[in-house]
């Protein structure tokens, strides 16, 4: 009898092989590890598959909670697997082939549970106190969000710089204690962090992948300097409606899923009440970089 095997199609051409027939049983697979947020997986057998089973395929999570999932015939003989929303960076999940049959009615032989590990956001940290430099470290290129934190009473300057000493943005320039964050785009490279400061302070640099976090209609609430969750947007006409209660700037930019600007919202000095309608030209994940001394709430509508 002719048995029908399985083939996963995963990152870096490697692949899994499981044959058909009858079995009582889940044969559990090694997890895969640095999966990214978005993955689709391919799944695909030597022999024609029965279109019915296919929505069978299920993912669940550590929870055995199922996640919602877009199954498809892309041929005769393979399904594609995508999850509505991407994974959560360092959630395990699992991918469950059990009731799979080929068209001419075989099952599985070794039904497969293969669990797969999301790749956790890249973390660099530097401490120290007053002026100095740090060393040397890699960015690839895209999103970078930096967190500052800084205890003294004087100035607060921070630079990235580049691998040839040219500065690629002023990340902080404030005075007395700070706690902050912001987002901003590079290019893949070398770079290192130039600070000017009298007391002491720690900077986080993370490069974390975008997965869609809200939807709108929401409302966004923080203090300070921060910057905001991924939210998807559709491409339509979008309004935030924005409050600040601090005495300083009330900055509001938004970038798209990669750190480039995409829009300015607001530019206020003080405390503020305001709105502002903006084209969004490609729907997808976008965030939003607040600048901000007090209490700040942003609504978003589409």
């Amino acid at each position: 009898m002719k048995k029908l095997f399985v083939l996963f199609v995963l990152p870096l051409v490697a692949t899994i092989m499981v044959t058909f027939c009858s079995a009582a049983f889940a044969l559990d697979w090694p997890a895969k590890t640095d999966v990214p947020t978005d993955k689709v997986w391919t799944i695909k057998f030597n022999q024609p598959i029965d279109e019915g089973t296919v929505q069978s395929v299920s993912i669940t999570n550590d929870s055995q909670q199922k996640i919602e999932t877009t199954n498809k015939l892309a041929e005769a003989d393979s399904i594609t697997v995508k999850a509505i929303q991407n994974y959560i960076p360092g959630n395990r999940y699992y991918l469950n082939i059990v009731d799979v049959m080929s068209a001419s009615g075989k099952a599985l032989t070794e039904p497969v549970v293969m669990p797969f590990i999301i790749k956790v956001d890249p973390i660099k940290r530097f401490s120290g106190t007053g002026s100095d430099y740090t060393g040397k470290f890699q960015l690839d290129g895209g999103l970078v969000v930096v967190k500052s934190t800084y205890t003294g009473d004087s100035n607060f300057i921070v630079h990235l710089l580049d691998e040839k000493g040219e500065t690629v943005k002023y990340l902080v320039n404030e005075i007395g204690n700070y706690t902050g964050e912001q987002a901003l785009n590079v290019g893949p490279g070398t770079y290192l962090l130039d600070i000017t400061a009298k007391g002491n302070w720690t900077i986080e640099l993370r490069q974390p992948v975008p997965s869609v976090e809200l939807n709108a209609p929401v409302t966004m609430e923080g203090s300070g300097s921060a910057v905001s969750k991924f939210i998807y947007l559709d491409k339509n006409l979008t309004y935030f409606d924005m409050s600040h209660n601090g005495d300083s700037n009330f900055i509001v930019t938004l970038l798209d899923k990669d750190g480039n600007y995409a829009g300015l919202l607001a530019n206020e000095i003080g405390k503020y009440e305001g709105k502002k309608a903006e084209g969004i030209r490609d729907a997808g994940i976008y965030l939003l970089n607040v600048q901000a001394d007090g209490n700040w709430a942003i609504k978003i509508t589409q």
